[in-house]
């Protein structure tokens, strides 16, 4: 008798051979043992075993045709175990272990034998001794195999099969492989998403094993070498060809790649020969997202290469279809599983690509991997010198598409519509669309398909590339094989989609309707040489497929590569970001995603909007988008849900904020007796909040203990409310009483204080727990009139001029807020116990941490983590010190405690410094600008409605940025001539702009913004606190003057008064605006200077020494400053 067993040099294999050399021949000496491939060294073992290594297809053929049974020892390993089914095919009878039998119909008893150990060896011992058992279980089993496996319907179909697979993963050893997976078959099939997975393979082959699996177009199982890549194609089963039949027949789109999705699992042969080749595979890649199934259950690592926004894109085909919305939803399942679970995106363009990962993130998931945009590219043209000239007496245009329905759309446009417009010109279409065209006019020429050289002939002789498509998704190959020619491109804006602002400099865009007009005008123009060789020449740098699958391969190994792994701790990430911080660190992680040596995890609390409540409390929510920041390769995203608050929890943050208001009123007073000394001028002291909006009148609460600088000025008027019965005590700045009196509901009071530098108002008010909140508030006033001033509530009188006197201050008053045990974190959240849980088990698999933002819980937190883990910090803690609010112990701490925190302004430093805090450098943050488009151009002006010039005020809208100043100055400008100031950004203290000459436009995109500041007089920024002015840094790179605020340090870092700006203080911001209105060339010499002053502060710089700073940190070399 005769026995067989077979496998490759995997581990669960070499463990089976092992168990038949070292237990079962010793002790069956009279059966022959042939065991076959890479699992055991080819020599004899002992006189009845031989080992014959890896064999040839013929002496495997041999060796099964002689055997009697067919050995399966194999106790793991993953997939469908086709030596089994090879060996059944070929009517041996089989002993298995259980495991050996996974993913077959074959049965104990029945058409096999199972056991294992000893029970393993007495199997084996009775077909020994029946050789008609072994004969009735051989055929048993090829029968079941044909029955029950019709994919291996006979013998040499499976040993094909297992052939083939192995043919490509053990061609060229040396060179890793690659295997991707499509639905359709590439090989055979022209258009777009096939020629590019055909040409980049292709490329990629020069230098790996490139395999391609697919479904069969036409029902059988084969395999073909082409171009240098092994393409497999297996067979659907029965019922998926079924379905297909039925689901195409109701409809004229096709839906066989949502259909192949529904299938894929239930096909045996595919999984075994994904599973068998996977396994091999350096590198696993799903070409469109349908075959994705195959890798669910965490099975295979592998990278999505996404040709289109494919649920966008059938949501917008297959509007009518009957069953459109089951294949939506298998679209939606697929592409979402592949967004959450790819180690890379790689998209076409950056519209799919957001649209991809913000559609599987609205769906649930709360991860995005890393990804990056490799655009369509184009086939390398033939050279005009190497074509015959085309034999044509009239000019031609050229469309080029395959039958795709947008292309169908377009090319129906151009028979219909253009050609009919244009009876002088010849119309030439080329492509498989040609198939779906009928009776075209005599202008008209359909070529259908044709070849490299022919479509290079066409291209090259025609005046003009047409793209008129309106409707698809992913970015537009004809484009690039339009720019490879040089030939001018008439298209769409549509049809320019996914491309640049350089590439669009080489194409003409307009609305289908306006295309007669605008061919007309173009069909007779000479032809530009030096533009069409620029054309031709970025086409070669950008968008030929030689560069795409260079950078495809480069995308693929970066992903073996060791990385320095970093995690981002972040307050929030959105897309397009929600604020500056956001902005600031997004292009520090883009910067990380530059270098290539880092692995970034970004993690962050799961929200969007943070709003501020009672100053120490704040709210968070989802707001309208958790979309993810795309195109950054090597970094990965997680959003971690909110705590569910408790009563309790919610008790503890109201306590605490009620003790941080405590301190808070302690340090007012400080501040107030501080800045007052020697001053004359009335107005509001200290325990006053700020003021509020009540029906579009600013109104104040008073504190329990609270002031007015009466500075002997007469009687004070105060008209005011008090929600419940109030005892209120005014005192002189002796304790003498003035008045006393008992409110309730509206009040008028009115007390003389002619002979009182200050009034002291004692009220006998007490905290309200159940309205949670926590500010000490007695009453509310909306009229005060000291003497013969009536008082500006809206406005906060005791403000530092100089920010260094101001952090002066702070700082020495900082045991106010130590002496109360203040935190700001511990009353403002955001709470998120399972990111902090996940940090504190995670930190220590990274080399470094970078946070921000120690204003948030979350991110001193994550700086204590990491320091009781001994893993280095950078924090970057967008530090106003001249502003009280930054001055909390734990924020302090937090900047502490990093090992290294890069702040701005540079003044920060000296201070830092001075006090024995040394783990601080400067570090700025960035600008970038980029032009408006038309499109923002336009709507800026919709929404603008108006021709009087403009300043513009670009930020969040909040009583801090003091934009009341900007609209005083503005409104004193229009005493002499129209002016208005437009104000662009979050809406976020909710006070109306109630004036002429205002126009408030909330929050608006990058681009409308953009298109602002090239139309604006000048950029006005009068906030008096900021860590760094980016808005500055953007005006002077969009070419606007600047004008901002004399005493923000952050400001005076940037700005020389006028060089590159102006500076200016509250009190004279009309003048200054005035300079830029009547001083002719100023504006200009302003704007010139800024801008030169602004290439220090582009993103890419300010990301290479944010990168330097970490590999110093990494490696322990951070030197301590000078001085």
């Amino acid at each position: 008798m005769r026995v067989v067993f077979g496998g490759s040099k995997h581990p669960p294999n070499t463990e089976a051979a092992n168990f038949i050399v070292e237990s079962l021949a010793p002790r069956f000496l009279d059966i022959k043992f042939d065991i076959f491939g890479g699992c055991l060294a080819a020599r004899e073992y002992g006189s009845n075993l031989t080992a014959h290594g890896i064999i040839s297809d013929a002496e495997r053929h041999a060796l099964l045709v002689r055997a009697h049974v067919a050995l399966n020892p194999i106790r793991s390993g993953s997939g469908v175990n086709l030596k089994i089914l090879e060996s059944a095919a070929y009517g041996l009878a089989i002993i298995s272990t259980p495991f050996g039998l996974r993913g077959t119909a074959l049965q104990d008893g029945i058409d096999c034998l199972v056991g294992d150990g000893e029970a393993f060896a007495d199997a084996l011992s009775g077909l020994q001794q029946s050789r008609a058992l072994c004969e009735t279980l051989g055929l048993a089993a090829r029968g079941t195999v044909e029955t029950r496996h019709r994919w291996a319907a006979t013998a040499e179909t499976v040993a094909a099969a297992l052939h083939r697979a192995k043919s490509a993963a053990d061609l060229r050893p040396r060179r890793a492989t690659i295997l991707a997976v499509n639905d359709y078959d590439v090989a055979r099939s022209v258009g777009g998403g096939a020629s590019r997975i055909q040409q980049i393979y292709a490329r990629l082959a020069e230098t790996h094993r490139a395999v391609v699996l697919t479904f069969s177009n036409d029902g059988s199982l084969t395999s073909e070498w082409k171009q240098g890549v092994f393409y497999c194609r297996v067979p659907k089963t029965d019922a998926h060809l079924a379905e297909e039949r039925r689901i195409n027949a109701i409809f004229h789109i096709s839906a066989d790649d949502t259909t192949a999705s529904r299938f894929v699992r239930e096909n045996k042969l595919m999984v075994a020969l994904f599973d068998h080749l996977a396994s091999a595979a350096a590198r696993v890649v799903f070409e469109h997202p349908y075959m994705a199934p195959l890798a669910e259950g965490g099975r295979v690592n592998f990278v999505y290469a996404a040709h289109n926004w494919e649920f966008d894109l059938k949501d917008r085909t297959l509007q009518y279809h009957p069953e459109r919305a089951s294949i939506l939803k298998v679209a939606a399942r697929v592409e979402a599983f592949c967004a959450e679970h790819a180690d890379l995106i790689i998209s076409v363009s950056e519209e799919d690509l957001a649209g991809i990962v913000r559609a599987s993130i609205s769906r649930g998931a709360l991860a995005g991997p890393g990804s990056v945009v490799i655009r369509n590219g184009g086939e390398e043209p033939v050279p005009r010198g190497r074509l015959s000239d085309l034999p044509v007496a009239r000019p031609f245009m050229v469309f080029l598409g395959s039958a795709h329905p947008p292309n169908i759309d377009a090319a129906r446009f151009i028979v219909d519509q253009l050609a009919p417009a244009l009876p002088s010109v010849d119309f030439r279409i080329i492509g498989s669309v040609c198939d779906c065209l009928s009776a075209p006019p005599p202008n008209v020429v359909l070529h259908g398909i044709v070849d490299r050289e022919e479509k290079s002939r066409l291209l090259h002789g025609a005046r003009i590339a047409l793209n008129p498509v309106t409707e698809g998704s992913g970015s537009n190959v004809k484009i690039t094989e339009y720019l490879g020619h040089g030939v001018p491109i008439v298209s769409t804006p549509f049809g320019a989609r996914g491309f640049d602002a350089e590439m669009r400099e080489f194409v003409t865009l307009v609305p289908r309707e306006d295309f007669a007009e605008r061919c007309r005008e173009l069909i007779d123009h000479r032809c530009d040489l030096a533009k069409r060789d620029a054309s031709i020449a970025y086409f070669h740098q950008n968008l030929s497929l030689t560069y795409l699958a260079q950078r495809f391969d480069e995308c693929l190994q970066d992903l073996g590569r060791p990385k320095r792994r970093v995690l981002a701790v972040l307050t929030r990430y959105n897309d397009p970001p929600l604020g500056g911080a956001e902005v600031h660190m997004l292009e520090l992680v883009k910067a990380l995603s530059r270098d290539g040596r880092y692995h970034v995890d970004v993690v962050a609390p799961d929200m969007a909007r943070i709003a501020d409540q009672a100053r120490f409390l704040s709210a968070f929510g989802e707001g309208n988008t958790t979309s993810v920041p795309t195109g950054l390769e090597r970094v990965y995203w997680a959003r971690f849900p909110l705590d569910d608050s408790t009563e309790s929890e919610e008790d503890l943050k109201y306590r605490m904020a009620t003790r941080n208001w405590d301190a808070q009123m302690l340090l007012d007073e400080a501040k107030v007796r501080h800045l007052s000394r020697g001053s004359t001028e009335v107005g509001l002291g200290w325990g006053w909040h700020d003021p509020e909006s009540w029906s579009g009148r600013p109104v104040r609460w008073a504190g329990y203990q609270t002031s007015l600088h009466a500075a002997r000025s007469g009687t004070v008027l105060l008209r005011g409310t008090a929600p419940s019965r109030t005892h209120l005590r005014f005192l002189n700045e002796r304790d003498d009483l003035i008045l006393q009196t008992t409110v309730t509901g509206s009040f008028d009071l009115a007390l003389d204080a002619s002979r009182s530098t200050w009034v002291k108002i004692l009220a006998s008010a007490e905290r309200v727990a159940a309205d949670r909140d926590p500010r000490p508030r007695a009453y509310a006033v909306d009229f005060i009139r000291i003497g013969d001033r009536v008082i500006d509530l809206g406005k906060n009188a005791w403000t530092f001029d100089d920010p260094a006197e101001a952090i002066d201050f702070y700082d020495a008053s900082r045991h106010i807020r130590a002496d109360f045990g203040a935190d700001l974190g511990a009353s403002r959240g955001p709470f998120c116990e399972s990111l902090k849980a996940w940090i504190d088990a995670s930190v220590s698999d990274y080399d470094l941490v970078i946070t921000h933002n120690p204003v948030l819980k979350h991110v001193g937190d994550t700086v204590a983590s990491a320091k009781s883990a001994g893993i280095p910090t950078i924090l970057i803690p967008h530090l106003h010190l001249d502003d009280e609010y930054y001055h909390f112990p734990d924020i302090l701490g937090a900047v502490r405690d990093a090992t290294l925190s890069l702040v701005s302004p540079s003044s920060l430093c000296g201070f830092f410094y001075s006090r024995g805090i040394h783990n601080v450098r400067y570090l700025p943050a960035g600008a970038a600008f980029e032009e408006p488009d038309q499109e923002s151009l336009a709507e800026f002006r919709d929404l603008y409605e108006s021709e009087v010039p403009f300043f513009l005020v670009l930020g969040r809208k909040n009583a801090t940025k003091n934009y009341r100043s900007v609209i005083e100055a503005v409104e004193i400008l229009n005493r002499r001539q129209r002016v208005n100031v437009v104000m662009i950004g979050a809406d976020e203290d909710g006070m109306p702009v109630q004036h002429g000459s205002a126009r408030y436009l909330g929050w608006q995109s990058t681009g409308v913004a953009a298109a602002a500041l090239r139309s604006c007089l000048g950029l006005v920024t009068m906030s008096r606190s900021e860590s760094f002015g980016i808005v500055i840094a953007e005006a002077w790179l969009a070419g606007a003057p600047v004008v901002a605020h004399r005493n923000c340090a952050a400001f005076r870092d940037l700005i020389v008064d006028d060089v590159n700006g102006l500076l200016a203080e509250d009190g004279d911001l009309a003048l200054v605006l005035q300079r830029l209105i009547d001083e002719p060339g100023l504006a200009d010499r302003l704007a010139a200077s800024g801008r030169s002053e602004a290439e220090r502060y582009r993103w890419k710089s300010v990301g290479e020494r944010f990168v330097a700073h970490c590999d110093e940190v990494i490696d322990g070399r951070m030197a301590r400053p000078p001085g």
